[in-house]
């Protein structure tokens, strides 16, 4: 796919007031002095872990301009957020949709309005360590064509009898460009940064993969994909690191690891349409990586490799299916109308 024209006019000031007080201070803050980091947390369930992973963006140093939080929680659950409420440099939307691919788009919409230049992720069910921006930071300094970067997920101690929790590391730092590189870059969205101009250039992230969407996951996958596609580089580092805390036990974890193999079924088949020549190519590498048992991202011993087999092909057969945006490279149908600069949808506290 050949780069577009940026598929959404600039524009919006909502929020632009928020950014530039930031939040409180803290020594040394010296390595994002080039960039306006903007932090958004998306949550469904406004659980105790999700007010855990805000506290420790809060507590990072250095601290970022703004911090959004996408509040998708139905009405009737328990509010344990809103204690950020009225917090200087931050804001919560309060989004009635449903996917974690939408909003993240929403929370990148209203970081864009505020001025922000990159956007780090991280999810509800994690925690990040003190100087991830920092780390983030120095990765995006490798070189001026880096648009993603990813950093570690560190599993949370846990019985790996009992269960799993995902995770993903990053030995040194690197940088990946061409869709030929896709399959060494294997991140989670869950320590992973972005520069707002290149989100804005692909078109956003896919809104019918990720969390909350039939096909479940991938979405950072996905984006990485179209960013290589589009010609920017894919950077990852040790420098940033989560701790994830999402623990699923034996009889959970089936359901999410099926989940995690369906959309990167649907995400691979994308890749294939999308990527010519050079996706054959990479196709082959992660047939070559899943015969021989390995793989980036850590998901334990369950379930069986075969279980895992049948789900990536029930989503690649999906992907196949769809249709594709060729300005974006989205699968559609999508609703872009939350995604517009300046109209950053749902109520903000």
């Amino acid at each position: 796919m050949n780069r577009c024209e940026a598929p959404f006019q600039q524009g919006g000031t909502a929020v632009s007031a928020v950014i530039g007080r930031g939040v409180e201070s803290c020594p040394n803050e010296n390595p994002l002095r080039a960039i306006r980091f903007a932090v958004v947390v998306c949550s469904n369930q406004r659980t105790p872990g999700a007010k855990r992973a805000i506290e420790s963006v809060l507590s990072a140093c250095p601290k970022p301009d703004l911090i959004v939080i996408v509040d998708q929680a139905a009405d009737a659950t328990p509010d344990l957020l809103r204690v950020f409420d009225g917090l200087p440099g931050v804001i919560r939307i309060r989004d009635k949709g449903k996917g974690l691919s939408r909003a993240r788009n929403i929370g990148t919409t209203a970081a864009e309005e505020a001025g922000a230049s990159v956007v780090a992720y991280t999810d509800d069910d994690c925690t990040v360590e003190a100087d991830w921006l920092a780390g983030f930071a120095s990765a995006f300094g490798m070189a001026d064509d880096v648009a993603l970067v990813f950093g570690t997920n560190k599993a949370a101690p846990h019985d790996t009898e009992e269960g799993t929790i995902p995770a993903y590391g990053v030995p040194r730092d690197t940088i990946h460009r061409g869709v030929v590189a896709k399959p060494d870059i294997e991140g989670m969205g869950a320590c992973m940064a972005l520069r707002i101009d290149a989100w804005r250039w692909v078109g956003g992230f896919d809104e019918r993969l990720g969390a909350g969407t039939p096909l479940a996951s991938a979405e950072e996958n996905d984006l990485s994909l179209r960013l290589l596609c589009a010609g920017f580089a894919v950077a990852e580092t040790p420098a940033s690191e989560v701790v994830h805390h999402g623990f699923r036990d034996r009889s959970a974890a089936p359901v999410l690891v099926a989940g995690y193999m369906r959309g990167s079924g649907a995400a691979t088949a994308k890749m294939v349409r999308l990527g010519g020549a050079p996706a054959i190519l990479a196709c082959a590498a992660i047939g070559k990586r899943w015969l021989s048992g390995r793989s980036g991202i850590k998901i334990g011993h369950l379930p069986s490799r075969w279980i895992r087999l049948a789900s990536f092909l029930e989503g690649m057969i999906a992907g196949f299916k769809m249709e594709i945006d060729p300005a974006t490279g989205r699968f559609l149908p999508f609703d872009s109308s939350h995604f517009i600069a300046g109209k950053a949808s749902g109520e903000t506290s």
